[in-house]
């Protein structure tokens, strides 16, 4: 019953244990070590053994009072929606996130019950999206969410592109970009005007976000991880 902050389903990528993380207790979790696979270029576990473990949520908002976070609600059954907001609320945080879903039934769910905490757009809203930029139609169009959050490209086919970023800005929508953690592609997004890079390397981010600051005099992105 408790919240975690974890990427998979289950723990047996990250680290030494095995199952679903919703098939463990809290002690449980907690008591694995979170570094235990991590490797930045398949060498050493620089990671393992220092103490990391898989936090609770309110852990993660209690350390990082003044951060605002980007956050995917992955989990659709049981669903967790009701209790992911139960934890915001208690800890006043709904004005510093951004929830995030894929899937749209857990969208759906997100925003009959989030009130005015911003979201994303799930699949079928970026579908919905894109289909209306090739088409260009966008008459009539009432964003779902603040924030569309997509890969530079799917496949063969650029996403992110100087007229894709000016339409969503016309329509009061931010443009989030993830995974990226070449320093080059970082700075080919903030030259089209994105609002956010999402990367592994939240440092290089930073530093490609400052020096388009420096050069303008304002910033265009937002580096996470």
């Amino acid at each position: 019953g408790v919240i975690v902050v974890h990427h998979d389903d289950t723990v047996d990528r990250t680290t030494d244990g095995s199952g679903p993380v919703r098939a463990h207790s809290l002690a449980d979790l907690q008591g694995l070590d979170a570094g235990y696979r991590f490797s930045r270029d398949g060498g050493d576990h620089a990671y393992r053994g220092h103490g990391l473990w898989i936090p609770t949520l309110e852990e993660v908002l209690d350390a990082f009072p003044d951060v605002p976070i980007n956050m995917e609600i992955k989990q659709g059954d049981p669903p967790i929606v009701a209790a992911v907001l139960e934890v915001l609320r208690e800890l006043q945080a709904e004005d510093r996130v951004l929830l995030a879903a894929e899937h749209d039934s857990i969208m759906s769910e997100i925003r009959r019950l989030a009130g005015e905490i911003p979201t994303s757009f799930a699949t079928g809203e970026a579908l919905d999206f894109f289909d209306r930029l090739k088409r260009g139609d966008f008459a009539g169009y009432a964003p779902a969410g603040t924030a569309l959050q997509i890969p530079a490209r799917f496949g063969e086919i650029e996403l992110v592109t100087a007229e894709s970023v000016a339409i969503a800005h016309e329509h009061g929508l931010e443009v989030h970009v993830w995974t990226i953690n070449d320093r080059e592609e970082m700075d080919r997004l903030l030259a089209l005007g994105v609002d956010g890079i999402m990367s592994d390397l939240p440092g290089l981010a930073r530093v490609a976000v400052d020096d388009v600051a420096g050069h303008d005099g304002h910033g265009h992105g937002e580096g996470c991880c």
